[in-house]
């Protein structure tokens, strides 16, 4: 099935489904069922993941709800017959929030939208302002824009220094281990330094931002982190140990994943080159590798970081201040998907409104998209690699459904 084939999102909207195909289209197609288990990756899109075997010689290994080694609530059926791993069924409905966004105004929903995954506020709430930017006709201005895209490489950048450290993490590497998170929340204070707030929050706004962002010296103290990063980065490499448990480990190539999943597996899709903000005025180009174990995946997030990097001071040069900016909103009615690239990877957004409120809103998130090829990747490998398949996803259970 080629890339423009792709089934990317789907909706049910007032009992009727409907789909998004393509890597890059946000026109939604009215589908059914049957078409759609045509796919292979319509599991995937859904959440409706298979179920593992059920050979009485195998032994149900739980992981979670609530457990050490994994951030958030989940439990994960790891199917073993001893070191194999013969199948994961995972179960996320313990981080199920049912966020109600039906019949909120809009800032009210964007507030809730930023708050569905925080490690992601800057992107959902990007997709969110652009989606209710295109109901109500509101046109935004360009250094709002540039405003947007310094949150979402920071954004990008906190979040592959995380799953980095994470991976170091299950190889038992402390020293670098805590480097890294230590990378990880300097960068935090960094964001919450120039624009408020660690997460973004109230940053953006529908039209404009609602807060005054400087960008004054955010170069200077990203070439900081950059250069302590190489140094860990380097060193961690060096370690036989490291890379002996995340090379060839949790091979994940399917074309129907996204971000840095897909790209480590050498296809190169990448939201940002959609044009949903003006990537190509600073020279955007797609970081790849082309193995698709877990080694890859720590290799492409950590040429975006490099990216992000360079890809902010270039922009920091075009915007030094920008002001609080509003838009008088005339009235929100109307239906808009958008897709945005999280840390995470490619995330479709629908939203309905009529007579100024919510009446409709979902989201296919990164995780969702990707989880079936953890499902996949993970089996016939060993229990004890089950760390690094997982950190490498850089899976977010909270943007997994629940939205009312």
């Amino acid at each position: 099935m080629d890339k423009d084939n792709q089934l990317s999102a789907v909706f049910r909207i007032d009992n009727v489904l409907y789909c998004v195909k393509g890597r890059s289209s946000t026109a939604l197609v009215r589908c059914d069922t049957a078409e759609l288990k045509d796919y292979e990756n319509y599991p995937s899109i859904t959440g409706e993941f298979e179920k593992s075997p059920s050979d009485g010689k195998l032994f149900n290994f739980n992981l979670g709800p609530a457990s050490g080694g994994i951030l958030e609530s989940v439990k994960l059926n790891v199917y073993t017959d001893g070191e194999r791993i013969t199948g994961i069924v995972p179960e996320t409905q313990f981080k199920n929030r049912h966020v109600r966004m039906k019949g909120s105004a809009p800032d009210d929903a964007l507030l809730k939208t930023e708050r569905i995954n925080g490690a992601y506020a800057a992107g959902y709430g990007t997709a969110f302002c652009l989606a209710a930017e295109d109901i109500s006709g509101v046109d935004v201005d360009y250094d709002v824009q540039l405003v947007r895209m310094i949150m979402s490489e920071l954004e990008r950048m906190a979040n592959h220094i995380q799953v980095i450290g994470k991976l170091s993490e299950g190889a038992s590497q402390n020293v670098a281990t805590y480097q890294l998170f230590a990378l990880e929340e300097r960068v935090r204070r960094i964001i919450s330094k120039h624009f408020g707030h660690r997460f973004f929050y109230g940053v953006n706004g529908i039209g404009g931002l609602e807060r005054a962002v400087a960008t004054d010296g955010l170069s200077a103290e990203l070439d900081r982190v950059i250069g302590e990063l190489a140094s860990i980065w380097d060193a961690l490499t060096s370690s036989r140990m490291f890379l002996d448990r995340i090379q060839t480990t949790c091979y994940a190539k399917k074309p129907w994943t996204v971000g840095p999943v897909a790209r480590a597996a050498d296809f190169k899709f990448d939201t940002r080159t959609s044009g949903y903000l003006p990537y190509s005025d600073f020279g955007f180009e797609i970081s790849s590798d082309d193995t698709g174990d877990v080694l890859s995946r720590a290799l492409v997030r950590r040429y975006e970081i490099d990216s992000s990097r360079s890809m902010i001071g270039e922009i920091c040069k075009k915007v030094r201040r920008v002001g609080k900016k509003t838009r008088t909103v005339n009235g929100f009615d109307g239906r808009a998907v958008k897709r945005v690239e999280t840390p995470g990877g490619d995330m479709v957004m629908f939203l309905d409104m009529k007579n100024n409120l919510v009446t409709g809103f979902d989201i296919r998130s990164a995780s969702t998209a990707n989880m079936p090829a953890f499902m996949q990747g993970a089996v016939t490998g060993i229990l004890t690699d089950f760390t690094f398949a997982w950190e490498s996803f850089g899976f977010w259970i909270s943007e997994m459904g629940g939205y009312q």
